[in-house]
């Protein structure tokens, strides 16, 4: 009710009225447009919708092969190793060695060598001799040459186990086929010596020579045929060579160890029992005054240069480097000219092989003529091993001068104490 006494009521329906008229004409407009529309499409043709071309799907790979496993390897029968047998036997008379093999037994048959079963078998041969003699026939047997040298080429035997044993004065050279067959082409077989009931091995079949070590003598009488040396020696000197270069970036040179069957060696008074090894500092960045090696052949190059080494000399208190024993000849140049306590690149390389020597409590003596680099490590190692000692010119006693050459000695046990010890 408003103020003025009149209804509200009627306005309010007549504007609803209006309202009401005007919504049924917009409904009426849009249904007759709707319905022409509709028409319109009714009218208008029909489109035929566009097949969707098919794809061939590919095709699912094919399976990978399931790997077959490699069939387990057979021991070889009595007519397979009779065979490898009497081909061995031709080898032998082919390299010239005039006695007969046997195939029974003789001499020390060590139990962990496997030689009384290879015979109950009937799998291995063997010659007796003369120390000199069974040398021969293994170096022929493996090395295809009696003095080998750093490089020699497989024997025509290399495939087969090869054994050396000795019982005083006598040798003996056993070949043996390993029970599945020989090794497989550009290998070697298991070649070993049993000296005083222990195993001895070669060191170029340890670690290869000329990438990891260089067999090495200062008159160039090198040969890996020298180096044969009890088997826990040369496991040491595998160790320290490849140290040795991994701190130096050179090859450690090796010279004599031992022969293959121990004994008096050329050029020693010792190596005879596998415990005793030459080592050598060597310079491969000072140009060589011997003549360049020729050529093997037109179809292979030549060798590479060989390194030299430096002769230590001590006198009056001072070391000196020389390219000649006794200081003669052109001395090596220090590191730095003005500093008379200078090192040079040898007696560098020698503190290095001290400090890698130092941590091997098997090697009793390391000997060089250096006092100035190795007096600290003799007054040190001791605490380490009792009577382990780095020898040198003011306390060798009757240990020769070592100028050219650092000489190991391999001590199982105890040690004298506080004396100088003989070679």
């Amino acid at each position: 009710m408003r103020r003025d006494g009149h209804s509200t009521v009627s306005t309010g329906l007549f504007a609803c009225v209006l309202a009401c008229s005007s919504c049924g004409a917009d409904a009426s407009a849009g249904a007759v447009e709707s319905r022409g529309q509709v028409q319109t499409l009714a009218s208008a043709p029909a489109t035929t919708p566009t097949p969707t071309p098919e794809v061939e799907p590919e095709p699912a790979p094919e399976p990978a092969p399931t790997p077959q496993p490699k069939p387990e390897p057979q021991p070889l029968d009595e007519a397979g190793l009779g065979a490898l047998i009497e081909d061995a036997r031709a080898s032998l008379r082919a390299l010239d060695i005039k006695l007969t093999p046997r195939d029974t037994p003789r001499g020390p048959l060590p139990a962990d060598s496997g030689l009384r079963q290879a015979y109950r078998e009937h799998r291995a041969i063997n010659l007796a001799g003369r120390s000199e003699q069974v040398r021969r026939w293994m170096a022929l047997a493996k090395f295809a040459a009696i003095e080998p040298g750093p490089a020699p080429e497989p024997g025509p035997l290399v495939r087969y186990d090869l054994v050396v044993t000795r019982d005083g004065s006598q040798s003996y050279f056993h070949v043996v086929v390993d029970p599945f067959g020989l090794a497989a082409q550009g290998e070697r077989g298991k070649h070993e010596a049993w000296i005083d009931k222990q195993r001895w091995v070669n060191l170029g079949d340890a670690i290869e020579p000329g990438r990891a070590y260089l067999p090495f003598k200062t008159n160039g009488n090198e040969s890996l045929h020298k180096q044969w040396g009890k088997e826990a020696v040369i496991r040491d000197l595998v160790g320290v060579a490849h140290e040795y270069s991994a701190r130096t970036g050179g090859l450690l040179g090796i010279g004599d160890i031992s022969h293959v069957d121990g004994g008096k060696i050329e050029d020693h008074w010792t190596h005879q029992k596998g415990v005793d090894a030459d080592l050598y500092l060597l310079d491969w960045e000072t140009p060589s005054t011997e003549p360049e090696p020729e050529p093997a052949s037109e179809a292979q190059p030549a060798p590479d240069p060989r390194p030299i080494i430096w002769w230590h000399h001590y006198k009056r208190g001072v070391s000196t480097w020389a390219r000649k024993p006794k200081g003669k000849g052109d001395h090596e140049p220090a590191f730095d000219p003005e500093d008379p306590l200078s090192e040079t690149p040898s007696s560098q390389r020698l503190r290095i092989l001290a400090q890698i020597i130092f941590l091997v409590d098997a090697v009793a003596y390391f000997v060089h003529n250096d006092p100035t680099v190795l007096t600290p490590f003799d007054a040190e190692v001791g605490e380490r091993r009792p009577g382990r000692r780095f020898l040198h010119a003011e306390n060798k006693g009757y240990w020769p001068t070592h100028a050219d050459h650092v000489h190991l000695r391999w001590v199982e046990g105890k040690l004298p104490v506080d004396v100088t010890p003989r070679p």
